[in-house]
């Protein structure tokens, strides 16, 4: 009986002994499974990402190609309407020697007026690429705006005399101040102005507004036109967009002016919107922080 009793422990040892090294092994292979479900789920992580990235990547594509086909729409008609009028012009005065001087003056007034919409449209497409690569820089100065804003309108003139549209500059004698650079800050006002001028009707009147607020000034362009709608208002601002509303003197638009002004407004630090009801106008108003005299 001592010995089966002896037998039988030793069998109990062997297996006691077998089930630990089997446990252990087990143990092992669950630590290795562990480490390899670790590595999937590494894995898998790192494809979404990179399926986001690819995904957003394949986005930012389509947008450049549908940017790429607006610039190239605008060069092929709103460009090339210009030059073929230079053309005309030339041709012209080429084919009839015989024209008065004042003929003559009066088409190379007509070229320079379409070689000056070229270039405007020229400026506002490597504007906005300056801005979005970040190859500008800002020359902050103290700036009257009740100064800034009377020379602006003086400069702007012949464009509204051509429609007969009168340009109401609303100021104070009250100097108010603002930190920003001259050349860009002409520029937002510049946009804002032609582009009333340009959807404005003949015989209207275009506002510009000054209104203080706590620690921040507004200039406001107010228009007389055919006022913007809620879903133009939601888009007006992104690149070579072009509402429903027309310019009412045949007047060409790149759908850039509005994008610049907000990329130079916002990088001097202030905001930009528009208030506008259809059949009422619109107004658009930039605010910055003011500053002491």
């Amino acid at each position: 009986l001592e010995e089966q009793v002896a037998l039988r422990t030793k069998e109990l040892e062997a297996n006691q002994e077998e089930l630990k090294s089997s446990y252990e092994e087990l143990q092992q292979q669950t630590l290795w499974l562990s480490a390899q479900k670790e590595e999937i789920e590494n894995q898998q992580a790192l494809i979404v990402g990179k399926s986001n990235e690819l995904e957003l990547k394949n986005k930012r594509l389509l947008e450049l190609n549908q940017e790429k086909n607006s610039l190239v729409g605008i060069v092929a008609h709103d460009l090339r309407s210009p030059l073929a009028a230079i053309m005309s012009a030339l041709e012209l005065i080429k084919m009839q020697p015989d024209l008065t001087e004042e003929e003559v003056k009066r088409l190379l007034s007509s070229i320079e007026e379409f070689v000056n919409r070229q270039l405007g449209m020229i400026n506002r497409i490597l504007d906005m690429e300056a801005v979005e690569s970040g190859e500008y820089s800002f020359k902050k100065q103290k700036i009257d705006l009740n100064v800034f804003i009377k020379r602006v309108v003086e400069d702007l003139a012949s464009a509204s005399d051509k429609k007969n549209i009168k340009i109401r500059p609303l100021l104070t004698t009250i100097p108010k101040f603002i930190d920003a650079d001259s050349s860009y800050l002409r520029q937002i006002i510049e946009n804002l102005v032609s582009n009333a001028i340009k959807f404005s009707p003949e015989h209207s009147n275009i506002y510009l507004l000054l209104e203080e607020g706590k620690g921040s000034i507004r200039i406001g362009v107010k228009d007389e036109g055919p006022g913007i709608s809620p879903s133009d208002q939601k888009k007006m601002f992104n690149k070579f967009q072009k509402l429903s509303a027309k310019p009412t003197g045949g007047e060409s638009s790149t759908g850039l002016g509005l994008s610049i002004v907000k990329r130079f407004v916002e990088a001097m630090d202030g905001r930009v919107w528009c208030e506008s009801t259809l059949g009422e106008g619109a107004t658009f108003w930039v605010e910055f922080k003011s500053v002491e005299k």
